[in-house]
C-alpha cells in the first residue's frame, strides 16, 4: 500500500499567519524570543529545520543586540517621554471636547458637536505608529486652525491645548530626526534592515514546517506547532488591538 502525502485542504490552518513586521521593535524582539525559545526547547534537529535555523539564529541575535543599543541610547528615553506627553495632550483635548457635549451653555454644546465631527474623523491617534501619529497630529492641527473650525476651538478654550499639542509634536519629531542621524552613524545596527532579514528567514522556517506537515502527515511536530500557533495568535491580537481592529483579519487573508 502506497501512502499518499498529506495535502491540507485549501484554507486549512497549519500555522497562523499575521503581519508581524507591524510590531514595534520591542514587541518584535519579544515575539521572536518566544519563537526561538520554543525551537530550542524542541530542538531544530528534531523539528527538521536545523539548516534554516542556523541562518535565522545569528540574525535574531543581531536584532537583540541592535535593540539593546537603542535602549541604551539616552535619546530613546527622551523620545518615550515626548511620546507620552503628546498622547496626554491629545487625550486632554479630546476629553474636553467630549465633555463639552454636555455643557449647560448652548454655544459650547454646539461648538463641541462641530469639534467632535473632526476628532471622530481622525480617530484615536494615540494607537498609530510614531510617524503616522506625527503626520496625523500635523493634519489635525492644520484642520483645527481653519477659520471655520478655530471659532469653536476658542469657544471651548482648546486653543491653548492645540498650541501645546503642536509644540509637543514638533519636539517629538526633532528627537526622532536626531535619533535617525545617530542611528545612521551605526550602520551595523540598523534595526529596520536587520528585522527585514530576520522576518525573511522566519518565513522560510514557517514554510518549511508547513511543507513537512504536507509531506509527513498531520501529526508532524504537532505539539510544537500548537505552541507556535498560540504565540502567533497572541501577537496577532496585539496588532489588532493596537490598530483598533479597523479590519477583520481572516485565516485565509
Amino acid at each position: 500500500m502506497i501512502l499518499k502525502p498529506f495535502i491540507p485542504p485549501i484554507c486549512m490552518k497549519i500555522i497562523t499567519r499575521f503581519s508581524y513586521e507591524n510590531l514595534r521593535n520591542e514587541a518584535h524582539v519579544e515575539f521572536h524570543t518566544s519563537f526561538n525559545s520554543k525551537v530550542e526547547q524542541f530542538t531544530p534537529e528534531a523539528l527538521g529545520i536545523a539548516a534554516r535555523y542556523a541562518i535565522y539564529k545569528p540574525l535574531f541575535d543581531e536584532e537583540v543586540q541592535a535593540l539593546d543599543q537603542i535602549r541604551k541610547s539616552a535619546r530613546t528615553y527622551e523620545i518615550i517621554k515626548a511620546e507620552r506627553e503628546r498622547d496626554r495632550l491629545f487625550r486632554g483635548l479630546r476629553n474636553i471636547g467630549k465633555s463639552s457635549l454636555l455643557h449647560f451653555d448652548d454655544a459650547k454644546r454646539d461648538a463641541a458637536r462641530k469639534i467632535k465631527i473632526i476628532l471622530d474623523y481622525y480617530g484615536n491617534i494615540t494607537y498609530k505608529s510614531y510617524d503616522e501619529k506625527s503626520a496625523a497630529l500635523e493634519d489635525l492641527h492644520r484642520e483645527l486652525l481653519k477659520p471655520e473650525n478655530f471659532v469653536p476651538v476658542t469657544i471651548l478654550g482648546l486653543d491653548e491645548w492645540l498650541a501645546q499639542l503642536a509644540q509637543a509634536n514638533d519636539c517629538f519629531k526633532a528627537l526622532m530626526v536626531a535619533r535617525y542621524e545617530e542611528t545612521a552613524r551605526r550602520p551595523n545596527l540598523q534595526m529596520a534592515a536587520i528585522r527585514k532579514e530576520v522576518d525573511k528567514n522566519f518565513r522560510a522556517i514557517l514554510n518549511l514546517l508547513e511543507a513537512l506537515v504536507q509531506v509527513q502527515g498531520p501529526g508532524t511536530n504537532k505539539e510544537f506547532l500548537a505552541a507556535l500557533n498560540a504565540i502567533m495568535k497572541r501577537y496577532k491580537d496585539i496588532i489588532a488591538q493596537a490598530s483598533g481592529r479597523r479590519r477583520v483579519i481572516t485565516e485565509c487573508d
